[in-house]
């Protein structure tokens, strides 16, 4: 699986999430393959942002791909990846593919680039 996060959340005119949007969006802004993924869904539960105006805070977009090898591949071999995206009105803006990975995956990964920084700071 990978997951994709700063996909705003596109709602119905019932409130309901519009998943038609999200398949939009991921194949013609990101450049998804149709025949790559399976299925996308949301993670979390949907809250409201901090300041209370009725926004919904965007959860991150988890993409079911139809192998790992296809994962890989848009996740950049498990380092991640920055897609912008351009507008028409002249804007960008930054999303960040990555491989869905359980909290010790996670973990594991964030205290190897930890000693990574360590061994090339202690090199300076």
């Amino acid at each position: 699986n990978v997951v994709v996060t700063g996909i705003p959340e596109i709602l119905t005119e019932k409130g309901d999430l519009d998943k038609d949007k999200d398949y939009k969006f991921l194949t013609e802004k990101l450049y998804f393959n149709k025949d790559d993924f399976e299925l996308c869904f949301r993670a979390g539960r949907r809250k409201s942002n901090q300041e209370g105006d009725g926004e919904v805070k965007s959860r991150p977009l988890v993409i079911k791909m139809r192998s790992r090898q296809i994962a890989q591949d848009y996740s950049n071999y498990g380092k991640g990846y920055r897609q912008e995206v351009k507008y028409d009105d002249g804007t960008t803006e930054n999303f960040y593919i990555n491989e869905d990975l359980c909290f010790a995956d996670r973990q594991a990964k964030f205290f190897v680039r930890e000693e990574r920084r360590k061994r090339l700071n202690a090199k300076n």
